[in-house]
């Protein structure tokens, strides 16, 4: 998956009579873009098993397909994340949201976890949302991604005296250019990601094809039932020409 990258076009002027000459610019163009692997799985049961528990009015197949998409879809996950060198093509690789060349990278300033001052962790996400908002120019609302332990830590109570009050998250979200705030089980500690969601100019899956099932050929009687799942899933983290990004990933 291949897009295309514009450069600004264009020297601006200004004048009292707007007769100053003009100059014309023209636009140059980049290209960059991401692979889109297959990802796919097998599952089954054997025939006799699933004859006896058919009998018994006992679908063996629906508990093996749910837990099977399960387990593509944080394979899928896991992708996005941390991508995969090998997986090559044109010379491009997805290198996951850790680690991919065209994420913007910080580093925490403090731990958001066991930080006890309400205002520290408050201050230390304006400072994040900055880079994204004023130094890489994201006018829309950014999703912010955190682990679970950092989760949680923001559901504690602004103010320790008003229990009731807002929690540090309804600060959180407050704040201008956030949008939502969103857990991912496979960040750990103090790992989190502000990422401008969309399809046409932010971050966004991109998708050759959605999870389908089907079932592989049984030659006999007595040949087990398998079946097979797999998707074709990239993703991408878009630029501008003058490396604007769209995604940043953070961590102590």
């Amino acid at each position: 998956y291949e897009y295309r990258q514009s450069s600004r076009v264009g020297n601006a002027q200004v004048s009292m009579d707007g007769q100053k000459d003009i100059t014309i610019d023209h636009a140059s163009y980049g290209y960059e873009g991401t692979v889109v692997p297959i990802f796919d799985e097998g599952y089954g049961v054997t025939w006799r098993e699933h004859e006896g528990n058919m009998s018994e009015a006992f679908d063996t197949l629906v508990d093996a397909s749910r837990e099977a998409e399960r387990t593509l879809m944080e394979k899928i996950n896991d992708y996005m994340l941390d991508g995969d060198a090998s997986v090559t093509l044109k010379g491009r690789a997805w290198l996951g949201l850790r680690n991919d060349p065209s994420v913007a990278s910080a580093t925490l300033l403090i731990n958001i976890v066991t930080e006890t001052s309400n205002k520290a962790i408050r201050d230390e996400l304006v400072r994040l949302v900055k880079i994204m908002t004023k130094d890489n120019q994201v006018s829309g609302d950014l999703t912010l991604t955190v682990s679970t332990d950092i989760h949680y830590r923001l559901t504690e109570p602004y103010d320790s005296a008003n229990a009731n009050g807002k929690t540090l998250k309804d600060h959180i979200l407050e704040i201008p250019g956030v949008g939502e705030i969103v857990e991912d089980y496979a960040f750990e500690g103090n790992q989190l990601a502000m990422l401008y969601l969309d399809v046409t100019s932010g971050f966004h899956a991109v998708v050759g094809m959605p999870i389908s099932s089907y079932s592989l050929m049984r030659e006999m009687h007595n040949d087990d039932f398998n079946f097979m799942k797999w998707a074709a899933v990239g993703f991408v983290a878009k630029q501008s020409k003058s490396g604007k990004k769209t995604a940043l990933y953070a961590a102590l």
